[in-house]
């Protein structure tokens, strides 16, 4: 009998059943600890605040529980859009 023997540049490959369905992501109900979904209202709200109190951006959205992107995502559509 043939021994298989790989080393670190042997690729691995996985077979799954073809009964079994592949999950990637999140499902609807699913939620990312820490984070939590705002309305439109709150975070235009939020942006609002930014501009009035004078932080720098990654100091306000870490005190506000806020993703940076979205904090930039909704700078850029106030003040261009």
């Amino acid at each position: 009998m043939n021994a298989l023997t790989l080393n670190a540049c042997s690729p691995v490959i996985f077979f799954r059943p073809f009964n079994q369905s592949l999950t990637v992501g999140m499902t609807e109900n699913q939620e990312v600890p820490g984070r939590k979904r705002r309305s439109s209202e709150e975070i235009k709200r939020l942006v609002i605040e930014f501009d009035t109190i004078g932080l720098r951006q990654n100091e306000f959205r870490q005190n506000h529980g806020l993703a940076l992107s979205t904090l930039q995502r909704q700078l850029k559509k106030r003040r261009f859009g």
